[in-house]
């Protein structure tokens, strides 16, 4: 990424995930959703399986069909989902994870923007298996309805766009990795975010049906 675009993502505007304030998730913008370093932040690829009568119930999931959201990674790529919605894991049903989604993912992967929308925050100073809770790099986009996408674990220097830039769906925006508390193996946890910061049910139009919510477990394809 152009030298620019790195000073964009560290330099004096809060993008910093050091969960300082003024820094990160201290920032004002994840301060309105409410994380604050918690949630996405947590250590993810649990291995319990998901669990959507756990206490409650999972969803309810939107139509995939007229879904806004494509999978984050390229057509022609199968990853598998190595924790899913209403984990017993770290995805926990009434957590502001319990509808995130960890996909299991070799660093360098290519993660591309699920829906449109533009950057507005991101991180990617450090390293992987760092086991730091704070120290993860990520992206949001945030989307026309209000929502935001959150790419969490990306690898070190792995953000390949830069804040204020609009992005379409289906664009690379960044390499998967192992940083902050990403488990002992690398993947992306994505979630979007809605109303006080907690992850929404979504379905993906560009896979196999699942009227559940992709299921722990099992390799999703990119159509």
């Amino acid at each position: 990424m152009a030298e620019r675009e790195r000073g964009q993502s560290r330099g004096g505007t809060g993008t910093g995930a050091r969960g300082e304030p003024g820094g990160g998730f201290g920032s004002a913008a994840l301060r309105s959703l409410g994380l604050l370093a918690i949630g996405v932040l947590l250590g993810c690829d649990g291995s319990s399986p998901t669990d959507p009568g756990g206490g409650g119930k999972c969803g309810p999931y939107p139509n995939q069909a007229a879904s806004p959201y494509v999978l984050p990674y390229p057509p022609g790529e199968a990853y598998l989902v190595s924790q899913g919605n209403c984990s017993l894991g770290t995805h926990l049903l009434g957590t502001r994870d319990g509808h995130a989604y960890d996909f299991r993912m070799a660093i360098g992967s290519t993660v591309v923007a699920a829906r449109s929308g533009v950057v507005e925050e991101l991180e990617e100073r450090f390293f992987d298996r760092n086991g730091v809770t704070e120290e993860s790099n990520y992206v949001l986009v945030r989307h026309d309805d209000g929502t935001a996408a959150v790419y969490f674990h990306l690898t070190q220097d792995g953000v390949l766009v830069f804040l204020g830039m609009p992005v379409i769906q289906g664009q690379p925006i960044g390499r998967s990795g192992q940083t902050g508390r990403a488990g002992i193996s690398p993947h992306l946890h994505f979630g979007v975010l809605g109303p006080g910061g907690l992850t929404i049910p979504v379905t993906f139009r560009n896979t196999s049906a699942h009227p559940d919510g992709l299921q722990e477990g099992v390799i999703y394809p990119a159509l």
